[in-house]
């Protein structure tokens, strides 16, 4: 697949395969029901987005994007993917959660120590 039009529902349930390898280019999103042209909800597992250096043209023609209980998505890489396909300003807490994306991972982890030297 490399279109969606918006009355085309997509479900995956084990992975998400080739959409999310990169083979899915184009959303078209409409405006009929909803705002939002992809919508990620409860995805147990999903650990990764878009390889967006590999495949860097998705585009969502219409509408927005739906970021909730992705509990091991990490924040950053849905941020990412925001940046990546131009929604930096258009979306906002209530389309992707600060609080329940991600919070169930080490997403970034910063080490601080020091090692001494003992003779």
């Amino acid at each position: 697949m490399s279109e969606c039009v918006a009355d085309e529902h997509v479900t995956f349930t084990v992975s998400m395969g080739g959409v999310l390898a990169g083979t899915l280019s184009v959303v078209w999103g409409e405006w009929s029901c909803d705002r939002y042209a992809l919508f990620l909800l409860d995805n147990e597992n999903l650990l990764d987005l878009w390889d967006l250096e590999a495949h860097p043209n998705l585009t969502i023609r219409n509408g927005i994007i739906f970021f909730h209980l992705n509990r091991k998505l990490c924040l950053y890489k849905i941020y990412n993917f925001r940046r990546a396909i131009g929604m930096d300003g258009r979306v906002d807490d209530a389309d992707i959660s600060p609080t329940n994306n991600g919070d169930q991972v080490a997403c970034k982890l910063l080490l601080s120590f020091h090692v001494s030297r003992q003779l």
